[in-house]
């Protein structure tokens, strides 16, 4: 019964190889005015691992492929819990970025880098897990 007041989400810590080095990829909200991890509400019978895909492709303009599951980030949103899974993903093929108003832009930072950039702790603390930091 808590699972239904619970907003489900998921989303992706996006890698690109660039030679030696790792990148990872934080958006951008012009609503929020804030760094963050590309994530995004499940849809109904959706998959986890699937909205997660979705969301990243959507938010990024970039095709992912799953390397394994990093942990949640839980907190309260509008009288709610919101839950959500992220995954550590690698790239499989970047498309042009379009801005538009949802995600204006999008940077690519190694995982250090992004530390430093993104607004959230959980979402730091994600980064620092899945890159043993």
């Amino acid at each position: 019964m808590m699972q239904a007041s619970r907003i489900l989400a998921a989303g992706g810590i996006l890698q690109r190889r660039v030679g030696t080095d790792v990148e990872i990829a934080v958006i951008h909200r012009p609503s929020h005015n804030d760094w963050g991890l590309p994530k995004g509400k499940v849809n109904p019978g959706e998959a986890l691992e699937t909205a997660a895909l979705r969301e990243v492709l959507e938010e990024t303009a970039c095709q992912a492929s799953i390397v394994r599951f990093v942990g949640k980030s839980e907190y309260p949103f509008r009288g709610r819990m919101k839950s959500v899974s992220f995954w550590l993903m690698e790239l499989v093929e970047e498309h042009t970025f379009q801005p538009n108003d949802e995600i204006d832009a999008v940077g690519w930072l190694s995982p250090r880098d992004a530390l430093q950039k993104l607004d959230y702790a959980q979402e730091r603390e994600l980064v620092k897990q899945a890159f043993h930091l």
